[in-house]
């Protein structure tokens, strides 16, 4: 019997509202729960749920690669000890990225010899050059190896989904003007160099019989013509690249999410606030969730870091639907730690799409974290990322 059309209609949007219920309640968080801590980075495994890849601080403060299970448990050091051919033990590495079939971990090594200081911890990535290891760290090519007269550096190598070509931040230039830029830091108006000149970079991976790795055909780009771009995902058909940037920004502070179609070289806004530092968006394995860290649950000074709080948000993937997931700068929340500041940083997904392994830091008013990043796993009450 063929039901009138109005019957149809109402059914199909009643079935699509309670689809929408269905996933708004699979993304109640559950719980919370603190696993650890962890340095500049942090990777879920593509595919084996029960491995997570971090960097942190070893004893002489120098972040170091891990493994751990979503518990925290089972810790594996891969850099923690010298590996023919891999590099040196004194220096940061972070930043990991796994290949899509988990075969391989790119990620951020410092240079031997620079003169940056702390700025080149692997989460600012001031000479830094691109590394790639097997999951045990037994073997490792070096990918990139550029030192611009002492002002190189890369940010965010990440693979696409097929692992056919890396994506990531350089650092090619240091602020035009040092002295200005030292000067705006201190008067709370830094200038939107102060980082240095950064751009995309992308190149092919080419897999050797032997199973080495290297990189070819590097091209670079500054969609939008920012000082500073921080690579963050691949979109989920590795047609284009999800970064942060300052695009049309004073202050570098303030960091927008942006897509940029490789083909067409569309460029569009997927955050656009005057105030607010978003970054860090990461997407489901399904590409249907994504969750980024947004400034713009609190007040804030854009000009001093000393002053930022960040909270994760999370929304669909056309970016719709955004809503705060966590409240740890929020009194009487489920989170809330009255001791200092928290920054949510980077969360990524589990392959099911269930839990989010995420980093928090605690900063006071001198910008001095007061003990090493937490490493927090949100658990939802159903897939959410499915």
């Amino acid at each position: 019997m063929l039901l009138p059309r109005y019957l149809v209609l109402a059914f199909t949007v009643t079935a699509a509202a309670v689809r929408a219920q269905q996933g708004d309640a699979a993304c109640q968080v559950e719980n919370m729960a603190k696993i650890g801590t962890v340095g500049a980075g942090l990777e879920w495994h593509p595919t084996d749920p029960n491995l997570i890849a971090i960097a942190r601080p070893d004893a002489k403060g120098k972040h170091q690669i891990h493994i751990i299970r979503p518990d925290g448990s089972d810790v594996r050091c891969l850099t923690c000890a010298q590996t023919p051919g891999g590099p040196k033990v004194n220096l940061h590495k972070g930043v990991p990225h796994w290949h899509p079939e988990g075969r391989y971990i790119f990620l951020q090594v410092e240079q031997e010899d620079h003169k940056a200081g702390a700025m080149a911890q692997p989460g600012s990535g001031r000479n830094n050059d691109i590394w790639v290891t097997t999951p045990a760290g037994d073997r490792w090519w070096q990918l990139t190896n550029k030192d611009n007269g002492g002002q190189g550096g890369t940010l965010f190598p990440v693979p696409s989904h097929r692992g056919d070509r890396l994506a990531w931040a350089e650092r090619y230039a240091g602020p035009r003007r040092p002295l200005k830029a030292l000067a705006g830091m201190m008067v709370k108006n830094p200038p939107s160099d102060v980082w240095g000149i950064w751009r995309l970079a992308l190149a092919d991976i080419v897999y050797g019989s032997d199973g080495s790795v290297k990189l070819a055909n590097k091209r670079t780009m500054s969609p939008g013509k920012a000082d500073f771009y921080e690579m963050q995902v691949w979109s989920p058909d590795d047609g284009a690249l999800y970064f942060a940037a300052s695009i049309d920004r004073k202050s570098p502070y303030v960091l927008d999410l942006w897509r940029y179609d490789l083909q067409s070289t569309k460029l569009t806004a997927l955050s656009n606030t005057d105030n607010h530092w978003e970054e860090h968006i990461a997407f489901s394995r399904s590409g249907r969730k994504a969750v980024y860290m947004s400034s713009e649950c609190c007040e804030w000074n854009s000009g001093d870091l000393r002053t930022l709080k960040a909270e994760l948000y999370l929304m669909n993937g056309d970016g719709s639907g955004r809503q705060k997931i966590t409240s740890f700068n929020q009194p009487g929340g489920r989170d809330f730690d009255s001791s200092a500041k928290s920054v949510v940083a980077k969360g990524v997904w589990s392959p099911d799409g269930r839990r989010v392994a995420l980093a928090r830091i605690l900063i006071n008013e001198s910008n001095v974290e007061k003990r090493p990043t937490d490493l927090w796993l949100m658990t939802f009450a159903g897939s959410c990322g499915r």
